[in-house]
């Protein structure tokens, strides 16, 4: 495809992740840039891997909205979504103000912690409501802005509650749709989507589109611990990836 030579073992690495990363994310609700992120960065750089990650990640969320609508708590998720989207730019904004790399690594530590906490088995009882949604979206949307890391909060904070593992999901799902839908703006105004990006993202995508639907049907076959136990084990994984990463 014009605008991005890559050899076999190059194409081979893409692929393999994209589905490895879709099925990540079609089975929790998150996790594909985990697996995707050190792979295409590799290979075309992180200027280009990140805005095609993500493009390539919206580009599966129409897998992932329809199986999931009936599942999403509207009025908490409308709170969460909502005030995630407001805290992207305000976290682009303190980019100014604030060491990235500290903060970073702050916030994997405390992923990291939150995710042993919770593989123990603590888990509240209460449901948070509207108020708390909107705080932790927005705590969310900062920290993405600011980080790129503000995804794990919001996915410890989901896990803790007393959510069944398909409104978990479903929450996740569509709060990182509402978050992905203004990074891609973000990126767009910024001039960040170059032909590259995009030529990137459409290698990527029909590997992520398989691993995605091969993670729907593996969620339908797991049972609520089960589903816990990977999606806290990919948030341990997250946290320690983000700590160490240059």
């Amino acid at each position: 495809m014009p605008g991005l030579d890559l050899d076999a073992w190059q194409a081979a690495a893409v692929l393999l992740s994209g589905a490895v990363a879709g099925a990540l994310r079609g089975f929790s609700g998150f996790g594909a840039a985990l697996v995707l992120a050190p792979v295409v960065s590799l290979i075309v750089g992180a200027h280009v891997a990140v805005p095609a990650i993500m493009l390539s990640m919206f580009v599966t969320t129409a897998q992932l909205i329809a199986p999931t609508w009936r599942h999403v708590r509207w009025s908490d998720q409308l709170a969460l979504s909502l005030s995630g989207c407001v805290g992207v730019p305000a976290g682009v904004a303190l980019l100014i103000y604030i060491d990235p790399e500290l903060m970073r690594r702050s916030i994997s530590a405390i992923t990291v912690l939150l995710a042993l906490f919770l593989l123990a088995g603590w888990r509240s009882t209460r449901t948070p409501g509207r108020l708390g949604a909107a705080a932790m979206g927005g705590i969310g949307g900062v920290l993405s802005g600011s980080t790129s890391l503000g995804g794990p909060p919001v996915v410890a904070y989901l896990l803790a509650g007393p959510g069944s593992a398909a409104q978990t999901r479903a929450s996740l799902i569509y709060y990182f749709a509402f978050t992905q839908l203004v990074s891609l703006v973000m990126y767009l105004l910024g001039g960040l989507l170059s032909w590259e990006v995009v030529v990137t993202a459409a290698v990527v995508a029909p590997s992520l589109v398989v691993g995605t639907w091969a993670g729907l049907r593996l969620f339908h076959l797991a049972s609520e611990r089960t589903f816990r136990r990977v999606a806290l084990t990919i948030l341990f994984l997250v946290g320690v990836s983000t700590f160490f990463a240059r």
